[in-house]
């Protein structure tokens, strides 16, 4: 959290200075410049943090369903109800790929 903290203001100070002489250069007025410089930047910022959380959410989802257990139809395991996502078949539902193979003769 610190660290999002302190990169949300490092990249606040950078997008100020990119807002001022963006408008700087094109208007040429530093009321103008000053304005936009402090609310769009001031806005974005705001927004880039929340954007950070919501990908280290995402992150930290995608790493707990990697690390979850693969269960199927005929699961005994806790909490299992028999007819999980088998995420070897890309997330279908199911057995896995083969499993009514004709067994080998």
């Amino acid at each position: 959290m610190r660290l999002d903290l302190v990169k949300t203001l490092s990249f606040a100070v950078l997008h100020f200075s990119v807002g001022f002489g963006v408008t700087f250069a094109l208007t040429g007025s530093v009321a103008i410049s000053t304005g936009v410089a402090l609310i769009e930047p001031a806005v974005n910022t705001v927004v880039f943090f929340f954007h950070e959380r919501a990908w280290q959410r995402f992150a930290a989802t995608r790493a707990q369903e990697a690390a979850a257990p693969l269960v199927g139809p005929g699961c005994l395991g806790p909490g299992c109800l028999g007819h999980a996502p088998n995420r070897r078949s890309s997330g279908a539902w199911g057995p896995p790929q083969g499993a009514y193979a004709k067994p080998p003769e």
